[in-house]
C-alpha cells in the first residue's frame, strides 16, 4: 500500500463516540496533527529505491451524531519529505477528503476517500529531477463487524 495513512484509523474511531440524547443531533468539530515517519519504495526515484519519509498528517473533521447513526466529513492533509541514500529527496503533499457514515455503531459502516498527491523529486544538489502525482480511491463497507466490500486503487505518474 502506498501513502494512504492514518485517516481510516481516525474515521473508525468515530464509531466509538457516544450518541446524543434521543431527538438531538450532536455536532462536533475536531483537528488532529500527528508526526509520521517510515520507509517507502514506490516513488519516482525508481523501482525498489527505498527512502525514509518524515512529515506531518493533519485531519480536520466534523461529525454529526443522531439516535439513528453518525456521519463524518473531513480532510486528511499530509506534508512530507522522503530522503534517499544517494542524497536525492522528494518534497510532497497529499490531500484526501474523507467521509464516513454509520446507520448504527454495530450495524453498517461505510467510509472512503479520494487521495491526490503532488511531489517534486530533487537530486542531492537541489536540482529538479521529476514531478510526481499519485491518485488513489478507496471505499470500505462493514456490516455487523465484517468487511463486506473493500476497494483500494492507486496509480503513480512521473514526468
Amino acid at each position: 500500500m502506498r501513502r494512504r495513512l492514518a485517516g481510516c484509523g481516525v474515521v473508525a474511531s468515530c464509531v466509538a463516540v457516544a450518541g446524543p440524547a434521543f431527538g438531538a443531533a450532536d455536532i462536533e468539530p475536531f483537528t488532529s496533527s500527528t508526526p509520521i515517519s517510515g520507509l517507502i519504495d514506490d516513488t519516482c526515484a525508481g523501482a525498489g529505491v527505498v527512502g525514509i519519509f518524515t512529515g506531518t498528517e493533519t485531519v480536520d473533521w466534523k461529525s454529526v451524531s443522531t439516535p439513528t447513526g453518525a456521519h463524518f466529513t473531513g480532510t486528511d492533509t499530509t506534508v512530507f519529505r522522503v530522503d534517499f541514500p544517494d542524497g536525492s529527496f522528494l518534497l510532497a503533499s497529499q490531500t484526501s477528503p474523507l467521509s464516513f457514515t454509520s446507520a448504527r455503531a454495530d450495524s453498517v459502516i461505510t467510509f472512503g476517500s479520494t487521495l491526490h498527491e503532488r511531489g517534486t523529486l530533487y537530486d542531492a544538489n537541489g536540482n529538479v529531477l521529476a514531478f510526481e502525482q499519485f491518485h488513489a480511491r478507496n471505499r470500505t463497507t462493514i456490516v455487523d463487524g465484517r468487511i463486506t466490500a473493500d476497494f483500494d486503487r492507486g496509480f503513480l505518474t512521473c514526468r
